[in-house]
Formats: C-alpha cells, structure tokens, sequence
C-alpha cells in the first residue's frame, strides 16, 4: 500500500497544472494526501481527474473562507472521523480517517507556518501530540506539511517548534525518512529539499513502523518548477 503526500502550491502555475496531475497518477498511490489545496477550478479539475482514475473515496474540510485545505483522495473506503465541533484549530488542515479494510489510522496535516499566528501554530502540534499519544498502540500513520524542520535535515535556517518533533520520536513514533540508508540520503538528499531543509513528513506509530517498506521523496515537481514542495511516498505493508 502506497501512502503519497504533497504540496501542490494552490494547483501551481496554468503552465504545469497538468503535469501535476499526471505526476499524481504516475506514483500509483493507494491514498493521496494533498496540501495547500484550494476547492478552485484547479482544485476541482485535479480531485475530477483523481475520481476518473479510480480514487473514488474523496474529503476536503473546507474553511470559511474557502482557505488552502488538506484534500485526500483515496481508491481505499474511509470514515472521516472528526468534525468541526470537536476540534479547536484551523479546520481546513486536519483530516482525520480511518480506513477499516486496512486497519489503518490516518493524519492528514498542514500545520501553520512560522509566519502566521503563532497561537495556531503551537495549538495544532499539540494538537497532533495528543492524536500520536491516543493512536501511540494503533496502526497509524501522521503524514503532510509540518512546516518546520530537524537540525540534521537542514541546509539552512532552521524553522522554529521542532522540539514538537523530537517529543514525537520520545513517544516511539518514527519519521520515516530515518528508514532508508545513508547511502541513499546522500544519493537523494540533497536535491529533495525544501529551501535547503526538509518540512514534509510521514511519522509512523511504534507498530506501523514494522510495515515500513519503503519511502520516498520525489524531487522532479522542484526540478520542474511544478511546486516548491517535493511529493513524499511511504510504502506499506498490505
């Protein structure tokens, strides 16, 4: 099972929408997790070109404002599993799922950056702890834009709150980067970043990470200027 994530920077330009779709269809993901999603002609065009290929199973939490939105589009049955009473934070940036024919709990973030309110921002990682804490015995996986970024990932400034981070790694949780070799860090490493340091993530539970067959970062939508975010690939079990 292929977990796919990524940044689409609002649909990107006019001049490489479409390669974006195909660049999506390319990876054969199961579950596709996108952020910075806007429900716009782009948007819709992207999630209707998903649908006719079989990611049938679709949710986007929209905001007021009809702000950029975390959309999943999937070929596996979910449940959405919160709504907005039950949750104090940018709305529109947490997907909450459960897959039941997988046993799997998903996580779809774009956690604020450091630019916006400050508030919002330390809310939603504690926010995310406690979902980590809860599903800490589950099959789980908290996949997207952290906005913020490891020391060791970093070629460049350092955004702030990734003490967040490193209490996800304390609770036994994994990010999945930390899975491949060295060997093939130094091979991908350094084109698959973003403005010299790496905010995309896929943090795996203490069971799921025994799953853990495979990740991936995708650096030819940079290469090409399709985004300024690498597409970022988890492979699974099952």
């Amino acid at each position: 099972m292929r977990v796919l994530t990524w940044n689409v920077g609002v649909g990107g330009l006019q001049s490489e929408f479409y390669s974006i779709i195909n660049h999506l269809l390319d990876h054969l993901a199961d579950i596709i997790v996108l952020t910075e999603f806007v429900d716009n002609d782009k948007g819709r065009a992207i999630a209707k070109s998903l649908f006719a290929a079989g990611y049938t199973f679709q949710t986007k939490h929209d905001s007021p404002y009809r702000a950029e939105c975390v959309f999943v589009a999937s070929k596996i049955d979910f449940d959405d599993v919160k709504d907005r009473e039950t949750i104090a934070l940018p709305y529109e940036r947490w997907v909450e799922l459960y897959f039941s024919e997988k046993d799997l709990h998903l996580l779809g973030v774009h956690i604020p950056s450091h630019m916006t309110s400050l508030l919002d921002r330390e809310l939603f990682f504690k926010q995310a702890i406690d979902y980590a804490k809860q599903h800490i015995d589950d099959r789980c996986l908290i996949i997207g834009d952290y906005n913020t970024s490891w020391m060791m990932d970093s070629h460049g400034p350092v955004t702030n709150s990734a003490s967040y981070l490193k209490e996800m790694n304390e609770l036994g949780w994994m990010e999945s980067w930390r899975f491949i070799t060295d060997q093939e860090k130094i091979l991908g490493g350094e084109i698959a970043l973003d403005y010299g340091f790496r905010i995309d993530y896929a943090y795996v539970s203490p069971i799921l990470r025994t799953e853990l067959i495979k990740f991936h970062l995708s650096a030819e939508p940079t290469l090409n200027g399709q985004s300024e975010n690498e597409a970022l690939l988890v492979d699974l079990q099952g």
